[in-house]
């Protein structure tokens, strides 16, 4: 499923992949402030493929040289933060989704994988709040729009998730 909204993903970036940085000009070439130049649509396929093939390590490389090139696209900072949740960092998952949702407030995968985090981490409130948010998404669509079915499957797959997050519990034996 994950590896359907990377391939997703890959084709709404049409925009990040025209954007990205090259030719044109001529003369001399500023310095580069981070001494290195990534081709950001090259990168992101790179990551894509790493997805896919679940090198989350390569594709946490390559998602970060397309961030330090654009740095607020939501796609990217969704893709990155499934290659961090891949090796096991939901902290750091979790501040890639949180960036992506605030970059594009209609990426339902972002809200679903969000708010799975929360809930996987503990935090209640914030994956019932996400699962709030998709749930105004789908009222807001009256299962009529293009994207009812994502939006559906995103809340089954939050609500799951947060009936399976852990629980404090006290013990009251010894």
């Amino acid at each position: 499923l994950r590896l359907l909204f990377a391939a997703a993903a890959l084709g709404a970036s049409s925009a990040l992949l025209a954007a990205a940085p090259g030719g044109g000009g001529g003369g001399g070439s500023a310095p580069s402030m981070s001494g290195q130049q990534y081709d950001a649509a090259a990168e992101y396929r790179k990551g894509i493929e790493a997805i896919q093939a679940e090198h989350y390590q390569d594709a946490k490389k390559a998602f970060e040289h397309v961030l330090s090139v654009a740095p607020d696209d939501a796609n990217t900072n969704f893709l990155a933060g499934l290659a961090a949740a891949g090796l096991g960092d939901l902290k750091t998952a979790r501040k890639y989704y949180e960036h992506a949702v605030r970059s594009d407030k209609d990426l339902i995968q972002a809200h679903q994988e969000l708010g799975i985090t929360y809930a996987k981490t503990g935090d209640k409130a914030k994956a019932q709040a996400e699962l709030d948010r998709l749930n105004a998404m789908q009222q807001k669509c009256n299962s009529t729009c293009a994207k009812a079915a994502d939006i559906g499957k995103a809340i089954q797959a939050l609500t799951a998730a947060m009936a399976s997050a852990p629980q404090a519990r006290l013990e009251t034996q010894p």
